[in-house]
């Protein structure tokens, strides 16, 4: 396996190009974005590495949007935290989705949404980043969360059509998963907020 450009011994550059090419094909309505995807097991495992990538970048911005709050606890516990509600947010809904696969009769198909549903992080930390950057900036919050409610209804479309193609699923299904999955993110993010700042 080539490991330069890439996460030595994990993933290479190329192969996080494809997947998020891949990803951004879906986006717009084109299936054709599965053919850049490795949907092998092999390829679930590496699509993990998205977490990863992403990691530094969220722990980041958290920390500027939060300096305040952090600021006055020890910075090893709120990384222990915060990177202890991370992991869990990326693997909670998955780990639900292999009962519910198996339950609906996609188990077949559960490689396929995986690592889309795991590559399709990248492609939505970037669309997202910007927004979050203008309100670091001052932009006013009414303002903010104008534009943050359309990027979440595009977001949640993207996640309807992947979802829905990638399980062979009915509209319906798809759009009861993708609910589901927006739900859970909430509860995950309010259940983080409390502990980690008493909020």
């Amino acid at each position: 396996m080539q490991t330069h450009s890439g996460l030595p011994g994990v993933i290479t550059i190329n192969e996080v190009s494809s997947a998020v090419y891949g990803t951004y094909r879906l986006a717009r309505r084109d299936p054709g974005g599965l053919a850049f995807l490795d949907r092998s097991p092999e390829g679930v495992v590496k699509s993990f590495a998205a977490a990863l990538l992403l990691f530094p970048l969220d722990m980041a911005l958290t920390l500027a949007s939060r300096w305040q709050s952090i600021a006055t606890m020890p910075m090893t516990d709120w990384f222990l935290l915060e990177s202890i509600f991370y992991v869990i947010e990326w693997t909670l809904f998955p780990v639900l989705m292999i009962p519910i696969s198996r339950w609906i009769d996609r188990w077949g198909r559960f490689h396929d949404f995986l690592v889309i549903y795991n590559w399709s992080h990248i492609l939505i930390f970037a669309v997202r980043l910007p927004l979050r950057l203008l309100l670091l900036g001052g932009l006013p919050l009414p303002l903010f969360q104008v534009l943050a409610l359309g990027l979440l209804a595009a977001i949640l479309y993207y996640k309807w059509y992947y979802f829905k193609l990638s399980l062979d699923l009915t509209g319906g299904m798809a759009a009861a998963l993708v609910a589901s999955q927006y739900v859970l993110a909430l509860v995950v993010f309010q259940v983080s907020d409390t502990i980690v700042y008493g909020e």
